[in-house]
């Protein structure tokens, strides 16, 4: 019986699976860095050891413990006092105005939209499961968001790193219904007031 030939030749443009000149088989580059989401420490445990980037949300302080266990965990790697450490640390929305006030007034009216457009097709089916993660509220109390002067989102962001051994942080300065210009002023305070005080930690 024949048999079709599990290889092509090399370079062969209708053969998206035809080896290369010079590849070998089962060889692939390598791959970019890889990102887990979540604030679990279970699930940063298992992180840590396998080199995977942490990145969660402060969720009232509960991601001390997980950043902790983070660490914890990839230091018993056996290169770690060689290895290049990853990232990890916490996202928030964020945005900045002239005054406390001020900022979480336009905060709440742009994640309102943003969480109104992010959860619309889970509420077209009718599920609300999602719902407590946007809601401007607990989002503000729990920490997982951030509005004020840049000033006072500096100094609670440099708290939060003094409390979490982390080495990242992602900000959103763009959500909901802010315009362009209110989002480059956001990133142009963010960037002029916040980022010189946590880079010099």
């Amino acid at each position: 019986m024949a048999r079709r030939s599990s290889t092509a030749p090399a370079g062969d443009p209708h053969r998206p699976h035809a080896r290369q000149p010079g590849q070998r088989p089962g060889m692939r580059g390598p791959h970019p860095p890889l990102w887990y989401a979540s604030s679990n420490t279970a699930t940063a445990e298992w992180a840590g050891p396998n080199n995977v980037n942490f990145v969660g949300r402060w969720n009232g302080g509960a991601f001390v413990p997980a950043a902790q266990a983070y660490w914890q965990s990839w230091e018993g790697r056996p290169d770690a006092a060689t290895a290049p450490r990853p990232r990890l640390g916490f996202a928030a929305n964020v945005y900045l105005g002239a005054t406390d006030g001020a900022a979480v007034e336009r905060f709440r009216k742009a994640n309102d939209v943003f969480a109104r457009q992010l959860t619309k097709l889970w509420h077209d089916h009718g599920n609300h499961q999602a719902d407590a993660l946007w809601d401007t509220d607990l989002t503000l109390a729990n920490g997982n968001s951030l509005a004020g002067s840049a000033e006072t989102v500096r100094d609670v962001l440099a708290e939060r790193v003094r409390e979490a051994p982390v080495n990242y942080f992602e900000a959103t300065l763009a959500f909901g219904d802010l315009t362009p210009a209110e989002a480059q002023d956001n990133l142009a305070a963010f960037a002029e007031t916040v980022m010189p005080a946590l880079t010099r930690r």
